[in-house]
């Protein structure tokens, strides 16, 4: 026959711990919460300076330009809104030598590109010819272009205008006529 169990013996001192088991697999995602609340509108910002053209041209009626006398043949009006903007001018003025008499023609011309207020000169082109054959028509056509790039002195109002003087000696002219023209502009902004 077994005998009776004996008392319980006292817990024995702790083992070392045991190696870290396998990491177990990720659990499903949870369901995405709410859409919060859309925050306020921030602040428009300032309107950016995009290009701006400017023209102007004049077919008609033709205009005498007197010796020795600048005269205005055309002008445009341009606006800046922005420091440092680039303002370019692009010109053309159709202009006719007529001849008198028999023999060479010669002439001298000055044109000006000038920008206001005021008469800031911005550009001289001379347009010349010497010693031309004087043939059968009383009459000689030329063009002149100006093109030019500005930056004004600060944001405003401005006047673009085109000025011939005929200057001297000329031999066997008889009048000088500025036919068509045209002047215009692209304002550009700062930097470009």
């Amino acid at each position: 026959m077994t005998g009776a169990t004996g008392a319980t013996g006292a817990t024995g001192v702790t083992g070392a711990t045991g190696v870290t088991g396998a990491t177990g697999a990720t659990g499903a995602m949870g369901v995405t919460g709410a859409t919060g609340v859309t925050g306020a509108t921030g602040v428009t910002g300032a309107t950016g300076a995009g290009s701006m053209y400017f023209f102007n041209r004049i077919n008609s009626p033709s205009l005498s330009i007197p010796p020795l006398i600048d005269t205005e043949v055309i002008s445009l009006p341009v606006t800046t809104t922005i420091n440092g903007q680039i303002v370019r001018i692009d010109s053309m003025v159709n202009y006719i030598i007529n001849t008198v008499g028999s023999g060479e023609y010669s002439y001298n011309l000055l044109f000006r590109l000038l920008r206001g207020p005021g008469n800031n000169l911005l550009c001289t082109i001379f347009a010349s010819e010497s010693n031309k054959t004087i043939t059968g028509q009383s009459f000689t056509a030329y063009v002149q272009n100006i093109t030019w790039t500005d930056i004004p002195p600060a944001v405003g109002n401005y006047i673009y205008r085109i000025s011939v003087t005929r200057s001297t000696p000329e031999e066997n002219i008889s009048s000088l006529q500025i036919d068509a023209r045209s002047l215009d502009s692209i304002v550009f902004p700062p930097g470009t």
